[in-house]
């Protein structure tokens, strides 16, 4: 196109042409010139953006972040960390979460290597194997597998035998033991003659001396079934090596096929068995733990792997399978070792794209992960790490395939051949940081990704003194690779994609810790401080905001958006939003999203426009309110007002509100709060439900929008508190339903537990009721999977066991539930203090499907969360406190309507039509509430929605108590002008008395400066109006 522009001013430009036609037509092409280049950079923005040279994506592999600092066995902490320490101090950081659902795990599941580098890589929550086999065992589609079941069909036709191999234990990084399980009864439902497991030891994501348990829970549950054998036991430093150390599997093979090995003596399987326990924890006499557990045969010749046998390899991970797979199916050994002849192999998942192996569960297919995604827009990367890590920056980093996308250099750097990283701490560290500080001084590639192996690797060793320096040479690579960064301008991300290093010792038995962990991991972004910082906005995809120090604000599935951001990339559609973002001089907030408001000339307030500055600025005399407290609450009180005083256990400040009654509490110098007739009708209820089951007082609190339902609730919870009840407020109960926290789903209960949820809540509940709950002691002992909780327990004792472990290791991960689920039921169990369950969006619990979604992407119906589940027994009378009362309060939200269950159960008449339509019940998506018998009806809704009691509000505030909030807010300073009797009889009738209305659209109307927003005022609920500051 600039050819062809030259030629053409050329020829403008000969003699015959005038000055005027030149001067014209040199004017028209230029400046169709101009607009040519300006829609072709618009078009192809990409393709001329010059020099990004942006950014490192640094890994740590194995640095977490220590949620309770200063404990023993933190080898970041002991160990010299001079750069990061200086690098997290001068630039913006945040926490990530890297473990269980926050990464594709099950809930509470400690997080690895291959599934941090999949997540980083592909900027989405990558559902992993174990969570798509869990599922398929619990909907019964395992003993249907076509590969499983064509497996044993092979043995059953053939030898008869069938070899199930792999690793054992419940650390869920490789393997799971339950997987093992569905297998065997797969097996014995098929009718296949023998079926030998071969144990391969664990020791290093679980206890590093466990596999006597896992062994004997192996052998109860053959016991119990009737049905497998046990044949070998070899740990898998010698059957899962992955560094083509061919000498190891050597060993494991000489075991599994020819019985070498320590054969132990016994004459009956019950025998072999307990003579197979003891050889485990003999060579932990020695020194020798499950990871090192060189062959152990347990039943002779009988169960060795013999010509024409068929094999099952259950681990679903494939990176420590491929070798040991390779040997035992492919024609070439890369070593000299028997094997035998025709052989079935099948695996768990695919462990090699070029294997010939019939696979149970294919790996899913992702596309447009960031190295993809950059080799699309021509943009040259460089993956670097040491040979332990290589794969994880190439293969898992790239979506699980080999493929070397167009424009992406690989670059490895030997590993030292030590038997175990604790002999050489240091790894190879400094190679890698050597070569990645070589790549940004040639300035060649617009992303390096790179690894730093020695915190994780050493990590797994066990030893604390070899950690700790392996934490002090990463420090030193970041230090290298942070300079050349300055030096030439890009910017250093630096994040980790598991924990591992900083909790180097069991706590409880002060015994090596050798495995992962749940802490959250660092995610820090170099550059100039004033023009790259994270946001304020700190919602991830995990969709949970930030409450504290120990909580993360992302997951590792925002690294590659953040990148691309950056980099002023467009994403993938498969790609999460970026939860960070840089700092934005251009744009200072983001608007929030409102509706028109259809009120017409009675114009509302805005709480985002009233800000408390407002009162400030005007004197505000005390309202010397009497205090909210039984005595006062009294029919000749009624349309006075009172306030909350604020209590060291004050429900509101550790509970929380709905919104619309925390923004009245910011303005108002008191928690001011009227006392209504139906406030003494309520104050009734509970003080017969003193002495009797709470399935007898289940009352739900009705009513127009704005007429005061989350009030009085609030009302009920301070009186029984100062009743000294036990009292579990629920401001919020959406928030168990909309799918804004992690959860997975258990066996066991069958249920899809919701950790947070429940630690949350026993934490509050513990808060609040602490004094009455170390005063009550457990009927009855407690036994979880891993410990025992005695009788002589505290109440508060065993809330605090689930506060403080329940979001702790993978083992506790669904620790917090289980808690909270044995402390509702001790409660019920007690008749000394009653106990109000206040619960408010009380219709949420009851909504057909929850915006949760199973693996297959299905509603989750509430029911089957455990937070909402725990609550609905209760609200049913399913379950009962032995004295107290369920309360609940339906909220005006047009996203949660209230289910036609529920609105049989509580009778609502035309009079109350759908109470989620336009809140000034004008119009728009008004229905009956009365059911037809078209509408289709859950019955196990209706089974919880048996027996709820309808305490419906009246539509308005009668005189005396509209006059009350009348002289509340005009003394505070929320009424401008003359209070006479004229305002008052003019809002309350324009208000038709609607509590909400009158006070938001009727008072505080009057106040000067606030502009009528009419376009950016929504109508409520109010808990929707968000105004976002990205700056």
């Amino acid at each position: 196109m600039a050819k062809d522009v030259v030629t053409f001013l050329n020829w403008a430009a000969e003699p015959e042409h005038d000055e005027r036609k030149k001067s014209g037509i040199k004017a028209v092409v230029l400046f169709s010139t101009l607009f040519a280049i300006s829609v072709y950079v618009k078009r192809h923005k990409w393709s001329v953006i010059k020099n990004r040279k942006i950014l490192i994506n640094s890994v740590h592999d194995g640095w977490g972040i220590a949620t309770t600092p200063g404990l023993k066995g933190n080898a970041i902490e002991a160990g010299t960390t001079t750069n990061m320490d200086t690098i997290a101090k001068n630039h913006s950081s945040r926490k990530l979460a890297a473990h269980g659902t926050a990464v594709g795990l099950s809930e509470g599941l400690m997080g690895n290597s291959e599934v941090g580098h999949l997540n980083i890589g592909a900027g989405r929550i990558v559902w992993q194997d174990i969570v798509r086999i869990d599922v398929s065992i619990k909907k019964k589609e395992f003993h249907k597998n076509k590969a499983i079941l064509d497996s044993m069909k092979r043995a059953k036709e053939g030898t008869g035998r069938l070899h199930l191999l792999g690793l054992i234990s419940d650390g869920g990084v490789h393997s799971h033991i339950t997987h093992l399980f569905a297998l065997l009864e797969t097996a014995k439902e098929q009718g296949v003659p023998h079926t030998y497991v071969h144990f391969f030891g664990d020791g290093r994501d679980t206890a590093p001396r466990s596999s006597a348990k896992y062994c004997q829970d192996l052998l109860d549950f053959m016991k119990k079934e009737e049905y497998g054998e046990l044949a070998t036991i070899v740990g898998r430093y010698y059957a899962m090596d992955r560094d083509k150390r061919w000498e190891r599997i050597k060993i494991a093979v000489d075991g599994l096929v020819g019985g070498v090995g320590d054969a132990v003596a016994a004459e009956s399987t019950e025998d072999q068995g307990k003579a197979a326990v003891d050889a485990i924890k003999a060579n932990y006499d020695k020194d020798i733990t499950d990871e090192f557990l060189k062959p152990i045969i347990v039943n002779g010749d009988e169960g060795r792997i013999k010509d024409g046998d068929t094999l099952f390899f259950f681990n679903y991970r494939s990176d420590r399978m491929r070798e040991i797979a390779t040997v035992m199916g492919l024609p070439d050994k890369p070593m000299e070792v028997t094997v035998p002849k025709d052989l079935g192999i099948t695996t768990m998942s695919r462990y090699n794209a070029e294997f010939p192996f019939p696979v149970a569960f294919p790996p899913q297919v992702m596309t447009n992960v960031l190295a993809e995604w950059l080799s699309k827009k021509d943009i040259k990367q460089a993956h670097v790490a040491e040979t332990e890590k290589y794969a994880h920056v190439t293969f898992f980093f790239n979506g699980g395939v080999e493929k070397q996308f167009e424009k992406e250099e690989r670059h490895m750097i030997p590993s030292p051949k030590v038997p175990t990283y604790d002999k050489d701490p240091k790894m190879s560290v400094k190679g890698v940081a050597e070569k990645v500080a070589e790549l940004v001084r040639k300035s060649e590639h617009e992303l390096i990704m790179c690894n730093f192996a020695p915190p994780d690797m050493v990590g797994h060793t066990g030893v604390y003194d070899a950690a700790v320096e392996a934490i002090t040479h990463t420090d030193e690579a970041v230090g290298i690779v942070y300079e050349a960064c300055q030096e030439k301008g890009y910017i250093l991300l630096i994040t980790a994609d598991h924990g591992n290093a900083e909790q180097m010792l069991n706590q409880e038995t002060g015994a090596p810790h050798t495995a992962h962990t749940t802490n959250p991991v660092p995610f820090i972004m170099t550059g100039d401080p004033k023009k790259f910082q994270f946001t304020e906005d700190k919602v991830g995809e995990t969709g949970k905001e930030s409450e504290g120090d120990g909580e993360e604000e992302g997951a590792l599935c925002d690294v590659a958006p953040t990148i691309l951001d950056l980099m002023g990339l467009d994403k993938p559609e498969a790609a999460v939003a970026p939860t960070f973002k840089q700092k934005s001089k251009e744009t200072k907030y983001k608007k929030a999203f409102v509706r028109k408001n259809r009120v017409g000339a009675f114009r509302s307030i805005a709480p985002n426009q009233l800000p408390q500055a407002i009162f400030k600025s005007q004197e505000r005399p005390s309202l010397d309110l009497p205090a909210f407290e039984p005595k006062f609450i009294k029919e000749e009180n009624i349309g006075k007002a009172a306030h909350f005083e604020e209590l060291q256990n004050d429900p509101i400040k550790h509970f929380g509100t709905p919104r619309s009654i925390l923004l009245e509490y910011r303005l108002l110098s008191q928690r001011a709060s009227i006392i209504r007739d139906v406030t003494v009708g309520t104050a009734r209820l509970l003080d017969e439900a003193e002495t009797r089951s709470s399935d007898k007082t289940r009352v739900v609190i009705t009513g127009r929008p704005g007429s005061g339902k989350s009030t009085l609730l609030l009302q009920a919870v301070r009186y029984a508190l100062a009743k000294n009840w036990i009292v579990i407020y629920v401001p919020r109960a959406k928030q168990t339903v909309n799918s804004t926290s992690a959860y997975a789903y258990d066996i066991r209960t069958q249920t899809y537990l919701q950790p947070l949820f429940a630690h949350q809540t026993l934490r509050r509940l513990l808060t609040v009721n602490k004094r009455i709950l170390s005063e009550l002691k457990m009927s009855s002992k407690l036994t979880l999977e891993k410990r025992e909780i005695p009788a002589s327990t505290t109440l508060a004792d065993l809330a605090e066991i689930g506060v403080q472990d329940g979001l702790g290791t993978a083992a506790q991960g669904a620790l917090a539930p289980v808690i909270l689920d044995a402390l509702m039921a001790e409660l019920g169990k007690q008749k000394k203090i009653p106990v109000l369950l206040a619960i408010d969006e009380f219709q949420c619990l009851y909504t057909p499907q929850t915006l949760y979604r199973d693996p297959h992407f299905s509603r989750i119906r509430p029911y089957h969360l455990s937070v909402p589940r725990l609550f609905l027994e209760y609200a049913s009378g399913k379950r009962s406190f032995g004295s107290g009362a369920v309360f609940g309060a339906i909220n005006c939200d047009p996203q949660w309507k209230i289910s036609v269950e529920l609105r049989e159960a509580l009778q609502l008449g035309p009079d109350m039509w759908d109470l989620c339509a336009n809140w000034t019940g004008e119009g728009e998506g008004v229905k009956s509430a009365i059911s037809g018998p078209w509408e289709k009806k859950n019955k196990i809704l209706q089974g919880y929605a048996q027996g709820l009691k309808n305490l419906e509000l009246p539509k308005g505030f009668t005189l005396p108590e509209a006059v009350a909030a009348f002289e509340v807010w005009q003394k505070d300073g929320g009424i401008l002008g003359n209070p006479t009797d004229e305002l008052f009889l003019s809002k309350f009738t324009e208000s038709g008395g609607n509590p909400r209305d009158f006070i938001w659209k009727g008072l505080l109307s009057t106040l000067e400066g606030i502009p009528p927003a009419a376009e950016e005022i929504r109508s409520t609920p109010w808990p929707h109006l968000r105004e976002v500051t990205i700056s």
